[in-house]
C-alpha cells in the first residue's frame, strides 16, 4: 500500500500527505511484531534438568487457560525411578528412614523388586483413591536389576519394628 501510494503521489499531490500516514502504520506493525514475539518466547516453558515427561492426558489442557505456577507435568530422569506408596492411616506402623520395601509388580508379582524406605511423611493425607493415607518415597535397591517403568502399579509390602502380637491385636478395635 505504501509503495502505491508512493508511486500516486508522484502524479497526485493528495496522496503525498498519506505516505508518512502509512509509514507510521508500518512502524506500529514492526512494534507490533516484535511485542508477540517476545510474547510467544515466553510461551516455551523448558525443564530444569533431561527426563521423561510426566502428565495423565495432554486433552486435558486444550482450551484451558494456565496461570503462573500452575503445575502441568513432572519431569522424571530415565534412571531415577522410585516408588511411591500410600499407607492407610488405620495400618500406620512407626516407620525409619532405610526400613525394607518389597515391591510386588501387578503385571509381574512372582519377580519382587527390592527398595529402601527414604521418606515417610509426618501427616496422613487424602490418597487417589479417597482415602486417607501416608505417602511414603521408597527408592530401588538393586542397581542391576532394570527398574520398572513408570506408571506401573503394584502391592509394596513395607518392614517396619517387630512388636509383640498382643500389642499389635490390641492397637485398634475391630
Amino acid at each position: 500500500e505504501l509503495r502505491q501510494t508512493m508511486h500516486m503521489a508522484l502524479v497526485d499531490e493528495d496522496s503525498k500527505w498519506k505516505i508518512e500516514i502509512l509509514r507510521a502504520r508500518i512502524e506500529e506493525k514492526e512494534i507490533e511484531l516484535e511485542f508477540l514475539k517476545q510474547m510467544l518466547g515466553r510461551t516455551e516453558v523448558t525443564a530444569p534438568r533431561e527426563g521423561v515427561a510426566i502428565y495423565n492426558d495432554p486433552g486435558d489442557l486444550i482450551g484451558v487457560p494456565v496461570r503462573i505456577g500452575q503445575k502441568l507435568m513432572e519431569v522424571a530422569g530415565e534412571h531415577e525411578s522410585a516408588l511411591m506408596i500410600w499407607l492407610p492411616a488405620d495400618n500406620a506402623i512407626t516407620l525409619e528412614t532405610g526400613a525394607d520395601v518389597r515391591f510386588f509388580l501387578n503385571i509381574r508379582p512372582d519377580d519382587p523388586f527390592d527398595a529402601d524406605l527414604e521418606r515417610a511423611a509426618f501427616t496422613a493425607e487424602m490418597s487417589p483413591d479417597n482415602t486417607l493415607a501416608y505417602r511414603l518415597r521408597a527408592v530401588f535397591d538393586e542397581k542391576d536389576k532394570i527398574a520398572p517403568r513408570i506408571g506401573l502399579r503394584g502391592l509394596a509390602r513395607v518392614e517396619g519394628k517387630r512388636v509383640p502380637l498382643i500389642m499389635y491385636l490390641m492397637r485398634r478395635p475391630y
